[in-house]
């Protein structure tokens, strides 16, 4: 099994998990794009250090030794997660979250289809009604 083959090994695991909720989001982890990641697995591309260190920082669960010599297994060896891991993984799913929810209500502007909100024409005068007087 070649290193991209273990690399996507690990993604299809942590997406399993839930860990990972797209290519999209898998992307952004690992401090690239979804064309990025799929230039990797098209194999127009390489794995790099910088993704094998963003992949170590952003899923500390996954053995990055096996990752790279497909020696010993994919997961480190059970223990505690470290207090602050499933937390830090929430925050940035939240930033993601929040960050994808800005973008929605661009897009989701009237000025964005066209459209623009009836303004009162201020020059126009009221005609006078035969009541208006009484």
């Amino acid at each position: 099994m070649t290193i991209t083959e273990r690399f996507f090994e690990a993604y299809e695991y942590l997406k399993g998990e839930g860990l990972v909720a797209s290519q999209t989001a898998f992307a952004a982890a690992l401090s690239t794009n979804k064309a990025g990641i799929s230039d990797l697995k098209a194999g127009r591309k390489k794995i790099s250090i910088e993704n094998l260190q963003s992949m170590s920082n952003s899923y500390p669960i996954i053995d990055i030794e096996w990752l790279v010599t497909g020696r010993g297994s994919m997961l480190k060896p059970k223990g505690p997660p470290p207090d602050n891991y499933v937390i830090e993984l929430q925050k940035k799913h939240i930033e993601k979250l929040e960050a994808e929810i800005i973008e929605l209500k661009k897009d989701n502007k009237p000025e964005s289809y066209g459209l623009h909100a009836a303004e009162p024409d201020t020059k126009l005068k009221r005609k006078r009604h035969w009541n208006d007087d009484q």
